[in-house]
């Protein structure tokens, strides 16, 4: 009987403590982009525009950056209580006379950043949708 309960009462208190840490993720997010032009035909090089805009409620700070699909990847920017809607944008300037066709995409990914929680950060990342374009370049 003392065992089972000594062994209810460290049970009881893990998961307490554990309920106590737990930091709770945020409520919602979304993070969209979009390619401006989708297609582009005409003089290169072209410069394409990607607009993308985050939300995430319940993150007191976020860290973002754009990758693409050639494996570049944009700068890490990071913002303290991201508003609602949180705009960003980049531009990929690209074609040629090396590069007359191409297909490609950027994606906006966000780490969420949390730091109230024991030993150390806790953070969470989500990816946007792939904004994809195509360039054709004339002349």
């Amino acid at each position: 009987m003392r065992t089972t309960l000594l062994t209810i009462s460290i049970l009881s208190f893990v998961i307490s403590a554990s309920s106590a840490i737990a930091d709770p993720l945020p409520i919602e997010w979304s993070v969209t982009a979009r390619a401006n032009p989708i297609h582009y035909v005409g003089k290169c090089p072209a410069v394409i525009t990607f607009d993308a805009h985050v939300s995430v409620v319940g993150a007191p700070a976020i860290e973002y950056r754009f990758i693409r699909s050639d494996g570049a990847t944009g700068p890490m920017q990071s913002i303290e209580s991201p508003p609602p809607g949180m705009p960003t944008s980049t531009t990929w300037t690209l074609g040629g006379s090396t590069l007359k066709h191409y297909e490609g995409w950027e994606q906006l990914v966000v780490k969420e950043i949390r730091q109230k929680v024991p030993h150390g950060k806790a953070s969470r990342t989500i990816s946007g949708n792939r904004a994809a374009f195509s360039i054709d370049c004339t002349g």
